[in-house]
């Protein structure tokens, strides 16, 4: 949210903090916010070379929801300005961001079937199925938050099909669960397809459109033939036991240090020390 005071000092409308309205506006154009951002993020291959660490789950479970690029939060700069020329406050954009976040967190489920009429409105653990499947009629669907009226709106809705059963992952699925290798694997992959083009021209549309694109296609790619796919063998190699409990201990070893500082340390010291052990736990508990 760089900046937003700045643009907010030149806001064109001055609503009430405590307007009921303010934080619809607020909640609304979070949402928006969100699904262009979403979109752009799929539609492009720098946006892509980060999202894709989020959708390189072959399961489907509230853990998929925690997969966040490194890189993920360098795409969001600016998305939400426009909020503050309409005199949307920061607390209510930031409250909002966090609402809308946690709303996605429980769509990562294949516990919930549908919710009836609701589904025409609310993205739902249904319509975030499609989101992440990698069968063709999944692709770049279903970018919505919290509403799903977005990609009923602009063309990018498309319903679960109960007689096919959903591939997760990626199109072209990584063999490994080294994280930090699924981190930057794909930024290497759009460096090589960039340095094989015959123009500068080209060299920048391998950049900024669609990760499928390819010289003479649609900015998109051409899309891939809509056949009903088989489910495929996930990638499921077994560590030896005394592996797994080493992650084990290291995994509640870091909690603990988490909390205890979290409980102990001074707020302006917490956050850092805690980030710290985050990546210790990601540099300890990569494998394969």
């Amino acid at each position: 949210m760089v900046g937003y005071d700045w643009v907010y000092d030149k806001r064109f409308f001055d609503p009430d903090w405590n307007s009921p309205i303010t934080w619809w506006v607020a909640a609304l154009g979070i949402d928006f916010g969100y699904y262009f951002i979403h979109r752009f993020m799929h539609e492009t291959s720098l946006g892509w070379g980060a999202h894709q660490v989020h959708h390189s789950s072959e399961d489907y479970n509230f853990s998929t929801a925690l997969r966040i690029s490194v890189f993920h939060k360098f795409f969001t700069f600016g998305v939400y300005l426009p909020l503050a020329w309409l005199g949307v406050p920061l607390p209510a954009v930031l409250v909002h961001l966090q609402f809308n976040l946690l709303y996605q967190f429980w769509l990562h489920t294949e516990m919930v079937t549908t919710l009836g009429p609701l589904e025409w409105v609310l993205n739902t653990p249904s319509h975030h199925r499609v989101h992440h499947g990698s069968n063709p009629w999944c692709l770049d669907k279903n970018f919505g938050g919290v509403l799903i009226i977005w990609d009923r709106l602009f063309g990018t809705f498309e319903q679960e099909r109960p007689d096919e059963k959903i591939n997760y992952g990626l199109v072209d699925q990584p063999q490994t669960f080294n994280i930090l290798w699924l981190q930057v694997f794909y930024y290497r992959d759009i460096m090589k397809k960039a340095a094989t083009q015959a123009s500068w021209a080209d060299t920048l549309r391998s950049l900024v459109y669609g990760p499928g694109w390819t010289p003479g296609a649609p900015r998109l790619g051409f899309p891939l033939p809509d056949i009903k796919m088989e489910p495929r063998k996930k990638y499921n190699p077994q560590l030896p036991f005394l592996v797994e409990v080493y992650l084990l201990c290291h995994f509640l070893v870091i909690v603990l240090l988490q909390q205890t500082i979290i409980t102990n340390v001074e707020a302006s010291h917490s956050f850092a020390l805690c980030q710290i052990l985050k990546y210790m736990s990601v540099c300890g508990n990569f494998s394969h």
